[in-house]
């Protein structure tokens, strides 16, 4: 029999059903032998009985989205319920309707749930009830529990930041109110009796509390020791809940936890063929320029150049970067997982270890000609240079602000060049003499000069560099420059010889520029037939010749003996000798992988990445080591990919850290279609009432109108369940629409998510413009990324010219440009210009002149709390809202698996002021609270409060014109002490 790692439980009667394997099962309360429910590993997730136990709601991936289907308990043939496109939980059902309840953020102007229903027979789903939550669970006398928050808890233990999970309770239709005050994160209510259990933290790990409806009474139920209870379900009489990669049985009456003894049969997880199309992570011509060496998947292989003859090597580890010592010998990196990464050396097949230590996280390598030395640049900011007779490391440098990287041998193997950060801004040229240990600066640089490269004959050193800054623009003027090559004569004088020399006197004033067109330069390249350029932005770049000959590709590299070339175009690599680039043939070139082994090496990796880079040692020390052992054993029992991401999640979530994930390689090829339309779904057709912009059935080509019924999409009828059904798998694709009486072809878009946000913004700034007789300006940040500073500046161009500024930034997903934001925002009015004829204009240009709040909420996350932190410091006016998300360290996402997934490390903090971001948020200057359920009274009280601090500051009248709403205010207007800071 086999083990499994069984996850979210859910009991009815004398059954559980649970996932395993990606697939639905159900088993005995009692435990026993299991019965798979669905085949295909077709990630399954959050199973849920119907009350009387005869049917099972779940969700199931498509794509990077999660639907809804429902299934008979004892199997048979599933019924897709939504067409969102979105991640959907399921959560219940109704216990009077029948509908399944899930939670989406279907309709939602940014990724934020609410509770939407839908029938198990099918059609469209419906919010329900207008609550803001993630769960729910119903009790006696119409009770109702939901529970607000964010994730899976168990990804970030112990988290104290703003979204924490918070019950609430009331009944269908509002009043909600705070459950309880527990200071944890709180998930997964079920009703037992007349008492509320949930999952709570608070006490350092999750167990299973009670409480009376009131909130009183509060009892610990479960003590486990350790570990974390999760997915918490219950059937009105007893738990069940997932722990470890096993279900555990609580029952209240007695108090009594038991584990269920599930039993499988064999699940089999045969080895994989991966080809090495598509998948190569490194490419090295061996030095005469006969074979290539490549690592796929983490397998080290070789083959000649022109296709054929490949050579595997190595054994289970995991091996990168992989380079030629001389024609026959190989180096590469090794990692065994969680143990230090080795340099390893192949000869004739076999496998020898140099003992150089614990290197790191090594980032570049780089063989020197003769094969005598290895140059090593890790993850600490260090450079080695390592023997490969006997493994012996001499570091070269450290850096105080990156690593040094783009490192290059002389030809005659004895002097290294390298990019060296001086500032956070700036890098330059150093080299090192690797026999007598002297080293000197050779360039003077304005910005990172960067990519250094010996001549042939080894007299110059190219590298390329930006020496001059243009602006482009007029008001708003854009400062960027552009890297070009450039040449440093090494030793003036000296004539052509076998060995390198470098005089470092005035070196740093030799540079001269190359003659090449004023464009973005990626590389250079030396030849002993000359130079070669790679220039172009990306995906359009080039590789040009001196004598004019280009290529089209990103990289090359060139055979020692000059004789050869390989280009790197997108990731296919082409080879060339003294003839047209020809396609390194690598057709039935494959690796086998055993899942198993690549598993338990990749959760090593991750442990061992966080340990190295996580900002706050104190967090991987001997925490750290004990989480792996807790951890690690469950691997065993890991069948799928998605069950060992969910382990790498519970092992980061011991970090107690913000920040800390993994992103797993875009392979999505299925994605829900939309076509940006409003309209109504019936039995003849999908009947159009409006047409926004943006939509693709609103080109000019196109003109499908209002009024218009479109019956058939790809001759697939619509019909009551609206146009998702037909257009289910056709996101991005061109899609025949079927009109009355005519045909027209658009392509599908894959999400609807900027009309429900563009639909939200407008309806806010026509809210605030209401309240304010058009004084206020209204503004929403969705992230503080390339397009939400792009959102910014283009909303300035129209809200920036009023006499008062709301800047939203609730929802908010972070971003780096939050400094742009407050500079801009900072900026004031000193004057103006003053025509002849026409209206003055304020100098200096769109500066906001008067009174500003932002409005934040639990779901602002990173950048943008430190926007909400520096908008306050720097006096420009309060924040209002809740507290938020608690996320204030930064990532450098660029340390792939072997599978391709980035694993994400927080290896740095943001101090702003005195505020603690990271694990508590930004504390608002006005709290107002949301509730889990609108109130019809007052739609957006925390957007009420800001449009009202503003108006204040603009006429002292405090009053924004809206409805107070009794429930939203009422702490606040009771004791302002407590509200404001």
């Amino acid at each position: 029999m086999t083990a499994g790692y069984f996850r979210w439980p859910d009991i009815r009667g004398d059954r559980i059903v649970f996932v395993c394997a990606d697939d639905l099962w159900t088993a005995p309360v009692a435990g026993g032998q299991a019965t798979r429910l669905t085949e295909g590993a077709i990630q399954a997730r959050t199973p849920r009985f119907n009350h009387d136990g005869t049917a099972v709601a779940y969700g199931r991936a498509v794509g990077a989205a999660v639907e809804v289907e429902v299934l008979p308990a004892d199997g048979g043939v599933p019924r897709r319920l939504t067409f969102e496109g979105v991640p959907g939980v399921v959560a219940s059902w109704h216990p009077r309707s029948g509908e399944v309840l899930y939670a989406s953020s279907a309709g939602e102007p940014f990724p934020v749930d609410r509770l939407r229903s839908v029938d198990p027979a099918g059609g469209l789903s419906r919010e329900f009830d207008a609550i803001r939550a993630g769960a729910v669970a119903f009790g006696p006398g119409g009770l109702v529990v939901v529970r607000t928050g964010l994730g899976d808890p168990a990804y970030r233990k112990r988290y104290r930041g703003g979204a924490a999970g918070m019950l609430w309770i009331g009944k269908e239709g509002g009043g909600f109110r705070p459950l309880t005050a527990v200071a944890g994160n709180v998930d997964s209510p079920c009703w037992i009796g007349d008492r509320v259990y949930f999952l709570s933290d608070h006490g350092g790990t999750a167990e299973i509390y009670s409480c009376e409806p009131d909130g009183g009474d509060l009892r610990s139920e479960t003590d486990h020791g350790g570990g974390h209870a999760r997915a918490l379900s219950g059937d009105g009489t007893r738990l069940v809940y997932q722990f470890e990669g096993s279900i555990r049985l609580f029952e209240p009456d007695s108090r009594h936890t038991s584990t269920v003894d599930i039993r499988l049969p064999g699940i089999s997880l045969p080895e994989q063929k991966v080809p090495a199309l598509g998948n190569l992570r490194s490419v090295d011509l061996s030095p005469d320029g006969r074979r290539v060496a490549i690592t796929v998947r983490g397998k080290a292989l070789t083959l000649a150049a022109r296709g054929g003859d490949v050579q595997r090597h190595g054994s289970d580890k995991r091996y990168r970067l992989l380079s030629w010592l001389d024609d026959r010998r190989l180096v590469a990196v090794a990692s065994p997982g969680r143990d230090p990464e080795q340099l390893v050396i192949f000869d004739a097949g076999a496998e020898c270890v140099l003992p150089v230590g614990d290197l790191g996280i090594v980032a570049e390598l780089r063989v020197c000609p003769r094969g005598e030395w290895v140059a090593v640049a890790n993850s600490r900011y260090e450079l080695f240079a390592v023997s490969v007779s006997d493994g012996r490391s001499t570091l070269i440098t450290r850096g105080e602000h990156d690593r040094p990287r783009d490192l290059a041998w002389s030809p005659d193997g004895r002097w290294l060049a390298y990019s060296m950060p001086e500032s956070p801004d700036r890098a330059a040229i150093w080299a090192v003499d690797i026999v007598s240990g002297r080293s000197g600066r050779i360039t003077s640089p304005l910005s990172r000069d960067r990519g250094p490269a010996f001549a042939a004959d080894g007299r110059f050193l190219y590298f390329l560099g930006v020496r001059d800054l243009t602006a482009e623009g007029a008001d708003d003027l854009a400062v960027r420059g552009v890297a070009m090559p450039y040449a440093v004569e090494l030793c003036p004088g000296e004539s052509a010889s076998d060995r390198t020399r470098v005089d470092f006197t005035g070196i740093e004033d030799r540079a001269r520029p190359l003659t090449a067109p004023r464009t973005e330069h990626r590389q250079v390249v030396a030849t002993p037939a000359g130079l070669l350029l790679v220039r172009g932005g990306p995906g359009d770049t080039m590789v040009v010749s001196e004598q004019g000959a280009s290529v089209r590709a990103d990289q090359v590299a060139v055979s020692r003996d000059g004789r050869t070339v390989l280009y790197l175009d997108r990731g296919s690599p082409r080879v060339a000798s003294r003839d047209q680039p020809v396609p390194l043939d690598l057709d039935g070139v494959d690796v086998s992988v055993s899942p198993r082994a690549e598993w338990r090496q990749m959760f090593g990796e991750a442990w061992r990445l966080q340990r190295e880079h996580v900002w706050d040692a104190g967090r991987v020390g001997a925490a750290w080591d004990a989480a792996w052992d807790r951890y690690a054993p469950l691997l065993d029992r890991v069948h799928t990919r998605a069950e060992l991401s969910d382990l790498i999640g519970e092992l980061h979530g011991e970090l107690s850290a913000s920040h800390a994930g993994e992103r797993l390689p875009r392979t999505v090829t299925e994605r829900q279609g939309f076509l940006g339309l409003v309209g109504e779904p019936g039995e003849r057709g999908f009947l159009v009432t409006a047409v926004p912009a943006g939509s693709p059935c609103a080109g000019f080509d196109v003109a499908v109108n209002a009024g218009d019924v479109i019956e058939r999409i790809d001759g697939v009828p619509t019909g009551v369940g609206g146009l998702g059904p037909a257009l289910a798998g056709k996101g991005g694709r061109v899609v025949e629409v079927g009109l009355r009486g005519r045909i027209v072809r658009v392509r599908a878009l894959d999400s609807e998510r900027a009309f429900h946000h563009a639909a939200w913004c407008a309806d806010n700034r026509r809210r605030v413009r209401a309240a304010t007789d058009g004084r206020v300006g209204y503004l929403h940040l969705p992230d503080l990324g390339a397009c939400g500073y792009a959102r910014f500046r283009e909303a300035m161009l129209t809200e920036g010219t009023l006499d008062g500024l709301v800047i939203d930034v609730r929802g908010n997903e972070g971003g780096h440009a939050s400094w742009l934001v407050v500079e801009h925002l900072a900026r004031r009015r000193r004057g103006a210009r003053v025509p002849r004829r026409g209206q003055p204009r304020t100098w200096p240009p769109r500066a906001v002149d008067g009174p500003m709040a932002v409005v934040a909420d639990e779901y602002t996350g990173s950048d943008g709390e430190v926007f909400c932190e520096a908008f306050r410091l720097a006096g420009l006016g309060p924040v209002v809202g809740v507290r938020t998300w608690g996320g204030g360290v930064g990532i450098r996402p660029r340390h792939a698996l072997a599978d391709g997934t980035v694993t994400t490390q927080p290896e740095f903090r943001y101090d702003i002021g005195s505020a603690r971001i990271e694990d508590h948020g930004v504390d608002p200057d006005h709290v107002v609270l949301a509730a889990a359920h609108d109130d019809p009274a007052c739609a957006d009280p925390q957007l009420d409060r800001a449009v009202a601090l503003v108006l204040d500051g603009l006429d002292g009248s405090g009053q924004s014109g809206f409805p107070e709403c009794r429930f939203c205010y009422g702490e606040f207007r009771r004791s302002a002490s407590e509200g404001d800071r």
